[in-house]
């Protein structure tokens, strides 16, 4: 049996009515349906509500691709329906008919209007832009696009709201941070800021001197293989110990640290059976690495001013629920959490050369070895 909010019979928020029938056949859980059976006073929406289908209008009763329905009761009595930016979804909420999520790295709108009603997430940073599509004759037929304004925007009409954009500064080593922030609200404008993903270097602005810093990957939180950050000082102090050359260290901090290092496993899953079965060291780094991680996350939010969207949780640890509920417990108060577990890079990958094989598209060389 389906319960629909129609079935509430709530009166709508004065000024609300038109949002709020057009939502008349959004389903209820069951049991969230009783409950608010007896606490809704009224039906009302989000201003995000309001702002997503004034930004992307659609017929009476259909909410744009992209967003997922929502809803929670406010301190008032208020049923507040809300559209929540995840695009695993289709219109009206609906998940995708594929359980894949397809990114392309592409700026060709000749390109990506055949396969726009599949792609998840499109890239399309200044190189692709400029080298592979404005600057090339054979791509920018007749030459009809002539700046990088005008293919984002032709990018916009092709891709549904359903579609994030991800995009690049033209100069990430710009110094001034003012102007870092006006490019970044052109983008803003052209494909909405429910769209639109900008990506720019979390500590800051890269210059020539701290890239090499900004490459190391051994800072942060320790995880399965990795130390993270630590101590300087007693870090210093053992690597002048004489217990360890260089070559050992580097091991210590990248490959036989973190989980390794302190329970002799790299599996969290494993560490998740230790601690079930009572392992009570087990448990302690356990919190300690939710804690440092927790941290990480968080940190970023003061370099962004506050300003994030979503937070996401990826990779092989983003499978364990327990990992990932005690982390969205700490961090969810800086943005809303979502958990897409895995990485698809080698399926992707198989996917494509499994195409070729079958014929049903052509391998691109990217690189032609003269010789």
């Amino acid at each position: 049996m389906k319960y629909f909010l129609r079935n509430l019979k709530k009166e709508a928020v004065r000024g609300e009515e038109d949002y709020v029938s057009g939502m008349a056949d959004m389903i209820i859980d069951k049991d969230d349906f009783w409950e608010l059976k007896k606490e809704a006073k009224y039906i009302g929406v989000t201003k995000r509500f309001q702002n997503v289908m004034k930004t992307f209008p659609m017929p009476c009763g259909e909410t744009p691709a992209g967003f997922q329905r929502d809803y929670y009761l406010d301190g008032e009595g208020i049923l507040r329906l809300d559209l929540r930016r995840n695009i695993s979804c289709d219109k009206n909420g609906r998940l995708r008919p594929t359980k894949v999520l397809f990114s392309a790295d592409s700026a060709n709108p000749y390109e990506v209007a055949p396969i726009s009603p599949f792609l998840a997430n499109l890239t399309c940073n200044p190189g692709i832009v400029y080298d592979l599509f404005l600057n090339n004759p054979k791509a920018n037929v007749g030459n009809q696009f002539k700046t990088r304004e005008e293919v984002m925007k032709e990018l916009a009409k092709i891709l549904g709201p359903g579609c994030d954009i991800s995009v690049e500064l033209n100069n990430p080593f710009e110094e001034d941070f003012q102007k870092i922030l006006e490019e970044a609200e052109v983008f803003k404008e052209i494909f909405t800021e429910y769209r639109v993903v900008i990506k720019v270097p979390h500590t800051g602005v890269v210059t020539g001197a701290n890239v090499p810093e900004l490459l190391k990957d051994d800072e942060g939180g320790f995880s399965p293989e990795r130390a993270g950050g630590l101590p300087v000082r007693p870090l210093v102090k053992l690597c002048y110990s004489g217990k360890y050359n260089e070559k050992e260290m580097q091991v210590r901090l990248k490959g036989k640290g973190g989980l390794t290092a302190y329970l002799n496993e790299n599996d969290l899953r494993k560490v998740e059976e230790r601690i079930d079965g009572g392992d009570k060291t087990a448990g302690l780094v356990w919190e300690a690495m939710v804690l440092q991680t927790a941290k990480d996350i968080a940190s970023l939010a003061a370099v962004t001013f506050g300003r994030v969207d979503k937070i996401i949780f990826t990779g092989g640890m983003a499978y364990s629920q327990k990992f990932t509920e005690a982390l969205k417990k700490r961090v969810e108060f800086v943005a809303p959490v979502s958990v897409i577990a895995g990485t698809c890079e080698m399926e992707a990958l198989a996917l494509g050369a499994l195409r070729v094989l079958r014929g049903e598209e052509k391998a691109h060389i990217f690189t032609e070895i003269a010789g």
